[in-house]
């Protein structure tokens, strides 16, 4: 269990944006959004970038993304032109954060400026700045972005495991997922047996600290 998310090489970021810019070819890149925003957010259920032919100044929205536990605006660090858009994340915004880097791409952008001087930078330097942030903010990176995420400590690991339990139950439904952060008394050993006696799968399980992360999926 780490603080380094998936960044791809091919492309450059804004870290404190959140965002990537994928060369196109000349001044044209596809633009997107990062993993460690979708693990901070959640799966959006809107995303709307700008219109085709929109000139944007930098520092100002390209996109209106919410999810169920966030809503807020996608800014771009460079004045781009909106030259294309995504129709599939319009349809369905999950795509977005099932796979960011790919299929998941916002919009295309013709940009106005050199990307330098708009912050942006290669991914190698993206990963240290990445680093820092996700230990500030707390955000592990996980292998999926899950459907819910609940904190459970108990006095004991009975405790713990009956309220995962209840949750799974009630709230999750076939197919989604359940990211759950604990800690001692309950066990890596505790979380595999409990999956396995209720079916559900586990989709990532490791330690950052002295906190467990495991993801469950349900059958």
């Amino acid at each position: 269990m780490q603080y380094d998310c998936q960044l791809p090489g091919d492309r450059l970021y804004h870290v404190g944006r959140d965002i990537w810019f994928q060369p196109a070819g000349g001044r044209f890149y596809r633009v997107g959004v990062t993993q460690p925003l979708c693990l901070m957010a959640g799966y959006f259920t809107t995303v709307r970038p700008r219109p085709v032919n929109t000139f944007i100044r930098r520092d100002t929205p390209i996109a209106l993304i919410v999810s169920r536990k966030y809503e807020g605006a996608l800014i771009t660090p460079a004045d781009v032109k909106i030259v294309g858009i995504n129709e599939s994340v319009l349809e369905n915004p999950r795509i977005v954060c099932i796979d960011p880097y790919g299929s998941g791409w916002l919009a295309e952008v013709e940009i106005q400026e050199d990307p330098g001087a708009a912050g942006l930078v290669e991914s190698s330097r993206a990963e240290t700045l990445y680093r820092e942030k996700n230990q500030r903010n707390g955000i592990v990176c996980l292998k999926v972005v899950p459907d819910y995420s609940r904190k459970i400590f108990g006095e004991s690991c009975n405790m713990i495991l009956t309220e995962i339990g209840d949750f799974m139950e009630k709230y999750v439904g076939r197919g989604e997922t359940l990211h759950v952060i604990t800690k001692d008394p309950v066990t890596e050993p505790d979380l595999l047996n409990m999956a396995t006696t209720h079916g559900y799968q586990i989709v990532d399980l490791g330690r950052a600290g002295d906190l467990i992360h495991v993801i469950f999926r349900k059958s």
